[in-house]
Formats: C-alpha cells, structure tokens, sequence
C-alpha cells in the first residue's frame, strides 16, 4: 500500500527564508511554507534537504498540539510541520501558512494558525504520509534573438 503524497515546492530561497507551498496529490494548494534559508543543512539554522520523506502525526510535546514530523532526514531529527509566522518560529522545520506577507516588518507568512488546522484537518484520515520536498525550479534562460 502506498502512503498518500503531498509535495512542498519550494518557490523561492534567499538569506530572509525559503517559500513554498504544499500540494495535494490532485495539485490543490493547501497551504504556503516558510523554512529557513539553505545553510548546509545545518541543525537548528538551515531547511533541510530536498528530497521524499515520510511525515507521521505524532504529539508535540513541545508545542502541545499534533504535528507531522518527518522522519530519515539525514542528520537531522525532530523536524516538524507546525504553526508560525516568521523563520524566529522554527529551528529548521516547516511553517505553515495561508498567504505571504510581512509582519513588523519581518518578511513571513500569516495565517498560520487556520492553515494549520485546515492541513491538519485535511490529513485527519492519514497519519502517515509522503512528503516530497522540491527545491525552485531554475528560471528558464530566455535564447537570444541574435543567436
């Protein structure tokens, strides 16, 4: 049996943040992301790597809710998909969100808390499933007329 897929494209990765959005297997947006930047994956500061990983629901301990947390991210653990608005909200996991925004200032996501739950909602019936994470595409170079 295979597990239910989503994938996390990401869109865009700069020194303020990695942006992406999570599809269902039926390409509809379920919500925005916002992870760290790429800092050789390294714990606490950097997103992880690309790549498939199996996401279970388990309870957060830390933040008191049910979250997803990824498992065989090499040399990480504890990865999670949780609720925040700015990269100050995680320590290398991945936020959720309804839009792109700022908030004082600080390039984030907002919504974070009813996107949550409506991901959380959507996935009630699966408590186990695959995560595909894809770094941006590059942008297609545009040829040169002369050529």
């Amino acid at each position: 049996m295979s597990l239910p897929t989503i994938t996390l494209q990401r869109l865009e990765q700069n020194a303020d943040g990695t942006y992406g959005q999570i599809t269902a297997a039926d390409n509809k947006r379920l919500c925005v992301t916002l992870e760290r930047p790429w800092l050789n994956n390294q714990h606490g500061v950097s997103c992880i790597p690309a790549g498939e990983y199996e996401a279970v629901r388990v309870h957060s301990p830390h933040f008191g809710y049910d979250v997803y947390q990824l498992r065989n991210v090499p040399g990480r653990d504890a990865i999670e998909l949780h609720r925040g608005n700015t990269i100050a909200d995680s320590e290398g996991c991945i936020l959720l969100g309804s839009a792109f925004g700022t908030l004082n200032g600080v390039h984030g996501i907002t919504g974070s808390a009813d996107a949550f739950e409506r991901f959380m909602d959507a996935m009630r019936s699966d408590p186990v499933l695959k995560l595909v994470v894809r770094d941006p595409q590059p942008a297609l170079a545009v040829p040169d007329p002369e050529c």
